[in-house]
């Protein structure tokens, strides 16, 4: 057995900060599974049927702690690499959400930040975690939020009207994609699938 051998394309979240932050960048030198050139960044990939997606991370712990000009500069940033995406399909994440029927609900610093810029570029899917649970919301202007914070600890989450989906008690969502859509998975911690759902 030889393991994972698949890439990862991490992304910080508000733990990573009682640490050293830089060393998960700098991992990317010594494992080349690991793929994280900086703090944010973006990385174009082709699916099997030709299909290009582009994800763009970010590092939403500067923007939710307001240090000074980090959303600015972000903002500035994922406006300008959207700009110039080709790709069929585009998937913003970050550790902290813009929309959540969690513990932590709506983020306002992270929609003040980022979500007109997600609406002007089309673009399809924002993933994120910090809420422990895992949730499929309703599209907001045309973009599709995911919540897959289901490895923590457990909490409660909340179905409301935004809801298409939500679970509790550990899991993880699956996501492939090629021509036709995004497809995502819910799985349990049993690794028994609840739910699946197409976007496109």
């Amino acid at each position: 057995d030889r393991g994972l051998t698949q890439p990862f394309f991490p992304t910080l979240g508000n733990h990573d900060y009682g640490f050293v932050p830089e060393a998960q960048v700098e991992y990317s030198k010594k494992n080349r599974q690991w793929r994280m050139p900086a703090r944010y960044y973006t990385q174009k990939l082709t699916a099997p049927d030709g299909t290009t997606v582009q994800l763009f991370s970010l590092d939403t712990q500067l923007v939710q702690t307001a240090v000074a000009g980090a959303a600015a500069e972000q903002s500035a940033w994922l406006d300008r690499e959207l700009a110039q995406s080709d790709a069929a399909w585009k998937i913003v994440f970050g550790h902290h959400m813009l929309y959540s029927n969690g513990i932590y609900g709506n983020l306002k610093r992270m929609r003040d930040a980022f979500e007109k810029i997600l609406v002007k570029h089309k673009v399809q899917l924002y993933l994120c975690g910090h809420d422990h649970d895992i949730q499929l919301l309703k599209p907001v202007e045309g973009v599709s939020y995911v919540v897959s914070g289901g490895g923590g600890g457990h909490r409660d989450t909340s179905w409301k009207e935004s809801t298409i989906y939500a679970a509790t008690n550990m899991g993880y969502v699956w996501m492939a994609i090629n021509a036709s859509g995004i497809y995502l998975h819910f799985y349990d911690a049993d690794g028994v699938m609840k739910y699946a759902h197409r976007l496109g």
